[in-house]
This record gives structure tokens, sequence and C-alpha cells, in this order.
């Protein structure tokens, strides 16, 4: 079964003592970035702003990895764990 970005993170989160700083996916036109501590950030992505629009920022937070993972990331109607679910491993980059 081929790796996908889920696995990828979820690997990195474990061999990181339950840690993640960072992570990037790009998925129907935006860019998510993880950035720690159960936060993270959702930009569209447009030609002018290929690295996401800072008009369109959404601001996410969980109280811990497994809320983030299961809560939906309301831009594409799915939770994060399903995003990633659809996405081959080399999808997910900047993962520290």
């Amino acid at each position: 079964m081929k790796k996908t970005a889920l696995d990828a993170l979820l690997a990195k989160y474990e061999a990181n003592g339950g840690w993640l700083a960072e992570a990037n996916v790009k998925y129907g036109g935006y860019l998510f970035q993880y950035s720690g501590s159960h936060f993270g950030y959702v930009w569209r992505m447009t030609e002018k702003y290929e690295w996401g629009d800072p008009d369109t920022e959404h601001e996410y937070g969980w109280n811990s990895f497994e809320d983030f993972l299961n809560d939906t990331m309301t831009e594409v109607g799915m939770t994060f764990r399903e995003v990633l679910a659809a996405l081959p491993a080399e999808a997910v980059y900047g993962l520290e």
C-alpha cells in the first residue's frame, strides 16, 4: 500500500515523541500550514499568491493533535485526516 501524507505526518509526529513543529500541504487550491502547538493556517492559492492570499487567511486552533486530525477544514469540507489521507506522502513538506 502506498504511503500517504497522513502516514508521513504520523511517522514524524511519533518519531518526535508526540510533537510536530511544522508541516505544509496544498490541497484543492489551498495551502495549509500546521504550525505546532496545535495551531494551523489555511490560505487560498491564486496566480498572484501562489503561497497563499493573505486576505484569505483562516486560523485554526485545537486542544490536541487528535482534535486537529478530526477537525473539518471548512474550505474543502473534509477533515484534516481525510485531506492528508488523500495525498501522497511526498505532498507534505517542511515536516519538522
